[in-house]
């Protein structure tokens, strides 16, 4: 990389080239064809230069540190390219223009091998972005103590990226303005609103804090991530930095939503601390540089009008900065301080802590004798046979409803907890994309108290009406109260409470006092309360959010935010006075901490002959397949047992699987895996050769009758081969003229998985003496993996229904045209690295070095979760 200390005119190829085999004749011999060496017609500022050596770009503007300050990175995890010395051994070399005659200073770094951060096409990874804030502390740490004595010019310039200087973009609104064409009104007073709280606020706070040298330019096309991993190598282009406070660092170019916000953050922490009086500026600090960018781009325009490069990121910057403000400030604050390792919310410690001495009011009105019991309605429930109980509101109400009554009717109180993941927030209303997938906000923030409708609420405290709604959309809140007390100390917290009578909406006023013991509202029926089973939600706030101009507050989080959304919504258990409400029936056990003790557990008891996937293992609780789910309970209620006795199940299911197979293929032999299956076919013969070919000359050669020959109908562990056609002919016609028999081994790939045929055997135009089978006929079953014992009648059952499923559901047609589409994204993904040579076929990706992907997606695979896997290309 070639830096100039000042900004270069526009420069001819050749005279850069002779300056640079002049002055660094080791890395450009002047005798060495230079035809390696391809440069832009002309160089100006920024401009990408390609090459197979050392240098990658020309960088612009005035260098403030010493080339010195490099050796700095000799102490960090950073590869960033050392000074290269020219032939003199100095570090700087005088660079005379032409067309001016100006002579620049430049230095020449070595260049880093990697990728750009803007070529990385997964950029939300995690591993990824806690990478890059671990690489912006580093540099932080490594400059911390620098003598900015030292660095006058860093200290005296005012540069336009610098956000000290931030306020220069007051005096520019004209030309936001002038191009407000292509804006709008609104888009500009969010640059002021931004530059207003800075100069107020934000700018006072950073004047405070300790300066010094930092990076200050963390942009897409500065980061260098190391090829082949999720981290950031180094950063290129050093030309902004400049003196500023540690918090003003590293947060500017990721003005992105708060989930890719607290990996930076927490990649930061992990390696130095951040100063806590810098957290409250971080929100304000990336308006801020999303406002200077807007402003550039708006005067790049007016000034160059025909050079699109110099706006290229004006449209994404205004999309952002949107973006970024629809995000409530206190929100973004408890998240970067809980990412930091910080409580998130203080004022919630400190009035949870208070609670414990305080005495609220009971919010219901309950005898004595009255059971609190705790209504699952937890993603494992067993409450649930199938998602139609949860997406139609009406089974979901009668489970309800009937749950209570067995428990003791009138004398009980249902008791939804909180913090617990529900399956019947799955719905459009809870759901938003994102690069991984979709995902929901399933976790309940409050608890449910199930009772008559009609029954009384009361305050538990003193307090203020806050907010009096009706949030009337199907299965919202309906009719909403918030009121906002206060503790002995001063703190404010407020406590919600939602599916009410509407009689409410017309007697409480916003602003009035209501007293300890009063009445709030009644609880509304299912027609009058957003359609709900006749419950009270109760929550608790230590963080209103401006709820008073929405009238409510979520109730549900998305679970990687619940350690935020838990801060701002604290268990409310004690907060409802309500003597026999216990923590053990509210609170839903933490999740987390469960799979961790499980796996401990595991890992102490479990024998290692059971393997365990992923690092961070899955916690499986449910899964589905309704007619597979419901026949293996019509059958367990009935009757399990062994095949010693007459049972219809074993004959149908003899009759379904032998009608999908070519004559002469008609006796079932039902075993209890697919392994058991080929030890069986394989019993009656000794002897084992591994290679068809092989095999039987080995035969021949010592006169032996050949006994049988098995193999997969695709090899599946061997690396996913689909065989030549003709192969299995060819191979059967020799074995079968040696008097063996033919075996396909379709444990892996049977019953419509490859799409085409049935079977995969068919697919070679053979007709086998023996079909093992086993996997597939289990993975349909209610969960990930496989249930092959044939050898009882449950098990028969729900291979019935199996059957049936691929049936009704059309999924051999399925597999083929998915596992098509699939395959094709895979074709994309090879030829995306083409160094690395490689093959994708069936349904499998296989890349050299014995490196080998292998997938099977269950046969009920979508063209959406097949869209999804191709796209994360950079996991390669």
């Amino acid at each position: 990389m070639l830096v100039s200390h000042s900004k270069p005119d526009t420069l001819d190829n050749s005279v850069l080239i002779s300056f640079l085999q002049s002055q660094y004749p080791t890395q450009f011999p002047p005798s060495e064809s230079v035809a390696g060496l391809t440069l832009l017609a002309s160089v100006s500022p920024n401009a990408k230069l390609s090459s197979s050596r050392h240098f990658k770009r020309i960088c612009g503007a005035n260098r403030t540190a010493s080339c010195r300050t490099f050796r700095r990175f000799k102490h960090t995890d950073l590869k960033v390219g050392g000074v290269v010395p020219t032939k003199d051994g100095l570090l700087t070399a005088n660079l005379t223009y032409p067309s001016t005659g100006a002579v620049h200073v430049t230095h020449v770094l070595e260049f880093v091998e990697g990728r750009m951060w803007a070529d990385i096409k997964r950029q939300s990874n995690p591993q990824l972005l806690a990478s890059l804030g671990d690489a912006l502390a580093q540099f932080d740490a490594a400059f911390k103590n620098v003598d900015l004595k030292s660095h006058s010019v860093a200290l005296k310039r005012e540069l336009k990226w610098d956000l000290m200087h931030a306020a220069w973009i007051g005096d520019n609104f004209r030309a936001l303005e002038f191009v407000a064409g292509a804006l709008d009104c609104a888009k500009i007073d969010l640059v002021r609103s931004a530059l207003d709280q800075f100069n107020t606020t934000t700018l006072p706070a950073l004047r405070a804090l300790p300066h010094q040298l930092i990076y200050n330019d963390a942009n897409d096309n500065n980061i260098v991530v190391a090829k082949g991993a999720h981290k950031v190598a180094s950063f290129i282009g050093f030309g902004d930095i400049c003196v500023a406070p540690q918090s003003a660092t590293w947060l500017y170019e990721q003005g992105k939503p708060l989930r890719i916000a607290v990996h930076i953050i927490q990649g930061y922490v992990a390696r130095q601390p951040l100063p806590e009086s810098s957290i409250p500026l971080l929100y304000n600090l990336v308006q801020m540089r999303l406002a200077v960018s807007v402003t550039v781009s708006a005067i790049n325009r007016l000034e160059n009008p025909n050079d699109a490069y110099l706006t290229i990121s004006e449209k994404p910057a205004w999309e952002l900065l949107a973006k970024w403000n629809k995000i409530h400030p206190s929100l973004a604050h408890a998240t970067f301080r809980e990412a930091a390792g910080l409580s998130a919310v203080p004022s919630a410690v400190r009035v949870t802590k208070w609670i414990q001495s305080a005495k609220p009011h009971p919010i219901l009105s309950v005898a004595p004798s009255t059971k609190f019991v705790t209504l699952d309605l937890s993603m494992g429930s067993t409450l649930f046979a199938e998602p139609k109980d949860w997406t139609d509101i009406s089974r979901f109400n009668k489970i309800v409803a009937d749950t209570l009554d067995q428990a003791g009717g009138s004398n009980v109180v249902g008791v939804g907890r909180y913090s617990e993941p529900r399956c019947i927030y799955y719905g459009d209303a809870y759901k938003r994309q994102t690069e991984e997938g979709p995902e929901w906000r399933t976790v309940h923030l409050g608890i449910d108290l199930f009772v008559a409708a009609g029954h009384k609420v009361f305050a538990p405290f003193d307090a203020t009406i806050f907010s009096v709604t009706d949030n009337d959309n199907p299965l919202d809140y309906g009719p909403t109260v918030i009121l906002e007390s206060q503790t002995s100390e001063g703190d404010k917290f407020w406590t919600l409470y939602g599916h009410l009578d509407p009689e409410v909406l017309t007697r409480l006023t916003v602003g009035s006092t209501i007293k300890a013991g009063d009445l709030v509202a009644h609880i509304g029926a299912e027609d009058r309360n957003g359609g709900w089973p006749p419950h009270l939600h109760f929550q608790v706030i230590a963080d209103s959010l401006d709820a008073r101009e929405r009238g409510d507050f979520p109730g549900v989080a998305f679970p990687a935010e619940i350690a935020v959304w838990s801060a701002l919504s604290p268990d409310p258990t004690s907060f409802a006075g309500l003597s026999g409400l216990s923590t053990d029936i509210t609170v839903f056990p933490d999740y987390l901490a469960e799979a961790r003790e499980l796996l401990q557990i595991r890992r102490e008891k479990v024998g290692y002959n059971l393997s365990i996937s992923y690092d961070v293992p899955l916690h499986i609780v449910r899964g589905f397949l309704i007619p597979v789910v419901k026949a293996a309970h019509l059958q367990n209620n009935l009757l399990n047992t062994n095949t010693r006795y007459l049972h219809p199940n074993m004959i149908r299911l003899s009759q379904k699987l032998t009608a999908t197979l070519p004559a002469p293929l008609s006796v079932c032999y039902f075993v209890n895996s697919g392994s058991e299956a080929n030890e069986l076919a394989i019993h009656p013969f000794r002897g084992m050769y591994r290679g068809a070919e092989t095999a039987i000359k080995t035969l021949k050669d010592r006169g032996e009758p050949m006994g049988m020959f098995i193999a997969e109908s695709i090899l599946g562990c061997g690396g996913q081969i689909v065989l030549p056609d003709g192969y299995l002919k060819k191979i059967y016609e020799v074995v079968r003229a040696e008097g063996g028999v033919c075996v396909a081994d379709e444990v892996q790939v049977g019953f419509a998985r490859v799409g085409s045929h049935f079977w995969g055997f068919e697919t070679q135009g053979v007709v086998p003496d023996i079909v093992t089978m086993g996997k597939p006929f289990g993975r349909f079953n209610n969960g990930m993996e496989y249930l092959t014992r044939l050898a009882e009648t449950r098990i028969l059952a729900i291979g019935l229904a199996t059957l049936q499923v691929i049936h009704d559901e059309n999924l051999q047609e399925n597999a083929f045209k998915v596992g098509n589409h699939l395959l094709a994204g895979l074709e994309r993904v090879k030829n995306a690295f083409p160094k690395y040579g490689g093959d994708a076929r069936g349904l499998g990706s296989i890349w050299p070095d014995h490196n080998v992907l292998k997938i099977k997606p269950p046969i009920c695979f979508s063209m959406d979760d097949a869209d999804l896997f191709p796209e994360l290309e950079d996991v390669f």
